[in-house]
């Protein structure tokens, strides 16, 4: 397949910036070092609330509930359904957010919310595989980021619309070798230029298909290519002449 792409980085693809919920809002100043919180006006003290309840009316309690380290995983639970996004983003990152939430933010409307899911450690497949199919690309692009994936969300990830997500794929340590050869002929150069670079680190890539990228039309793909040292040295010294290289 002919490559139509330049080689380069689409901006447009680009992931944003990490979405981060704010702090909950209020002072740090002697009211609340007298153990007072602040209005929704932010004007006069208020009374705490007892507990952080996760179905408070006020929303900066819930948000508080969120944000606690202590909230109670039938609490979080509760939390992950908050009609306000903030609440649901503190959950979304809460180390101690149960599976059963975990499932419910992964299907969240808001696509920060599902980004910060994608990028939990430990993620269970079947979540993993959910968000790979994700309508979001950045979502999709985030999950990619795993120091470790599955073979079922690599092989969704490898025919993925974006070629920015193809191109993490390709440079995946865990994608297998017939997947990085299949991106080989990937339409995107740089992805193309992504999964030489993967197969020639790779000592078990075939001297058939190391072969074939030294005839690659592109430079820097036959040069990835010449530097595998399961290259036979009649084959390199061939290329070495073709090229008139040292």
């Amino acid at each position: 397949m002919a490559h139509t792409g330049t080689g380069s980085w689409p901006a447009d693809n680009v992931r944003p910036r990490p979405v981060s919920p704010p702090a909950p809002p209020g002072p740090a100043g002697p009211a609340a070092r007298r153990g007072q919180t602040w209005d929704s006006t932010g004007e006069t003290p208020a009374r705490p609330p007892a507990r952080a309840h996760p179905e408070h009316d006020n929303l900066q309690v819930r948000l508080a509930a969120a944000a606690n380290q202590h909230t109670s995983t039938r609490d979080l639970q509760l939390l992950a359904g908050d009609p306000d996004r903030q609440v649901r983003l503190w959950v979304a990152i809460h180390p101690n957010t149960p599976g059963k939430a975990l499932s419910r933010l992964a299907k969240d409307p808001c696509d920060d919310v599902r980004w910060q899911v994608a990028g939990r450690a430990r993620l269970p497949i079947p979540l993993m595989i959910l968000l790979a199919h994700d309508n979001n690309n950045s979502v999709r692009g985030h999950l990619v980021e795993h120091l470790r994936l599955p073979p079922e969300v690599i092989r969704v990830l490898a025919a993925d619309s974006q070629s920015y997500v193809r191109c993490k794929i390709a440079m995946h340590p865990d994608t297998p070798l017939a997947l990085v050869e299949a991106l080989l002929d990937d339409p995107e150069l740089y992805v193309a230029r992504a999964a030489a670079r993967q197969a020639v680190q790779r000592p078990e890539c075939p001297v058939q298909i190391l072969e074939g990228l030294l005839a690659h039309p592109d430079p820097d793909i036959a040069a990835s290519a010449a530097r595998h040292p399961g290259l036979p040295k009649a084959t390199l010294a061939m290329w070495q002449l073709a090229y008139r290289l040292p």
